[in-house]
C-alpha cells in the first residue's frame, strides 16, 4: 500500500471513489465537472491537495482537502467498498 498525492489527470479516479462512498452513505456526491473547477481554481495556487492510496497500483481510497490562511481542510473523502479494502485500512492512511 502506498499513498501519493493526486492531480489533475486523477479526478475521474477521485469522482469515483467518491461516487462510491455517497452510494454506500446514500448521498449524491460531488460532480467531476465540480472536481474539474475545484482543482483548476484552487490547485495552482496551492490551495488543493488531493492524496490517493493505492494497492498495487489501484486506487482504494482518496482524499481532497483545502487550504487557505494556514488552516488545512479535508472537503472530501471516498473509498471502494469491498470488503478486502474496507480491511486495508486505506482509508486511514
Amino acid at each position: 500500500m502506498r499513498v501519493r498525492t493526486g492531480g489533475e489527470h486523477d479526478l475521474e479516479t477521485v469522482a469515483s471513489l467518491l461516487r462510491d462512498t455517497g452510494e454506500h452513505h446514500e448521498f449524491s456526491a460531488v460532480s467531476l465537472p465540480y472536481l474539474r473547477t475545484l482543482y483548476r481554481e484552487l490547485a495552482p495556487g496551492g490551495h488543493l491537495q488531493i492524496f490517493l492510496a493505492e494497492r498495487d497500483g489501484t486506487p482504494l481510497a482518496a482524499d481532497v482537502l483545502t487550504s487557505s490562511g494556514g488552516v488545512v481542510t479535508l472537503r472530501m473523502t471516498g473509498m471502494r467498498r469491498a470488503d478486502d479494502v474496507r480491511r486495508s485500512g486505506a482509508a486511514s492512511l
